[in-house]
């Protein structure tokens, strides 16, 4: 009887450390999951923030232009409006603050396939009493690159970027466009090195700093600190999309994370009631 007590204790003793072994695993799995589930959750309302104010600033993209915003909405009924400025460039995230400071209101431009097409929009909002709009007829416009000589100068300097429209990417089709509204705008790492590119140039362009600071034709210089963050401006519909697939994507992910979290704990659940039943026993 001694010997078979013995036996069965030893057995409810394995029997104990295998079940709390197995505990400890599900444990670890199940906090990993969980913590899945929450990172999950954290990364999908991260990423609504951003996509609601993506659709915010589509929503107010025109709000302090009525005519702009009314010729976009009425493209189709108008003769060769191609679109603004703004949806027709690709920005890398480092110059963002840069390009949109040179670009200006200018990134609001309207870009026509022809001047006869500016015409007629312009008579469209004359007609109309619905505001004014700046037009650039492709058929116009002529590109302002960066004199040879002081491109050469600039080169030599350091913290010289590059000039503004070598820092974008376009269509082809618009290489004069952005040629005239970027190829005379200098970008620089920092403001000491834009003061010297002024300098060296006898201040004949717009020099911007990556962070900002900007020193107009002429020499103006205009920095400082600015509480609103610069909000990124180009590809917003594609922004809107790819955050919609993001999220979607995530929220599939969220909820089978979820799933698997709650099948591990409820396998956790019955071990514990296991080793329970088997502690009972033993004492």
């Amino acid at each position: 009887d001694l010997k078979t007590a013995q036996e069965n204790k030893k057995k409810l003793e394995d029997e104990i450390q295998g079940y709390a072994d197995i505990k400890n695993e599900q444990q670890i799995k199940n906090d990993n999951a969980t913590a899945k589930v929450a990172s999950l959750t954290n990364k999908i309302s991260e990423l609504g923030y951003q996509l609601r104010s993506v659709e915010d600033k589509i929503d107010n993209e025109y709000v302090n232009e009525a005519g702009t915003k009314t010729v976009m909405e009425n493209k189709r009924a108008l003769h060769g409006i191609v679109g603004t400025v703004k949806n027709f460039v690709t920005v890398d995230k480092q110059y963002e603050t840069a390009i949109t400071l040179a670009l200006g209101k200018s990134s609001n431009f309207v870009i026509t396939e022809t001047e006869d097409d500016a015409k007629y929009a312009i008579d469209f909002l004359k007609s109309n009493k619905a505001g004014k709009a700046t037009f650039l007829p492709l058929t116009l416009v002529k590109p302002r690159p960066l004199r040879e000589e002081h491109a050469l100068v600039c080169k030599q300097l350091d913290g010289y970027i590059d000039a503004a429209d070598k820092l974008i990417t376009f269509d082809m089709k618009y290489a004069d466009l952005f040629s005239m509204l970027l190829g005379r705008v200098l970008i620089s790492q920092d403001l000491n090195t834009a003061i010297t590119i002024s300098k060296y140039t006898q201040s004949a362009y717009q020099v911007v700093t990556l962070d900002g600071q900007t020193i107009s034709v002429g020499g103006a210089i205009t920095g400082g600190y600015n509480k609103t963050k610069f909000a990124p401006i180009f590809n917003l519909q594609e922004n809107k999309t790819s955050l919609e697939a993001q999220i979607a994507d995530l929220t599939k992910q969220a909820s089978q994370a979820r799933v698997d979290q709650a099948k591990l704990a409820q396998g956790l659940k019955e071990t514990e009631n296991k080793l329970h039943e088997k502690k009972v026993l033993f004492n």
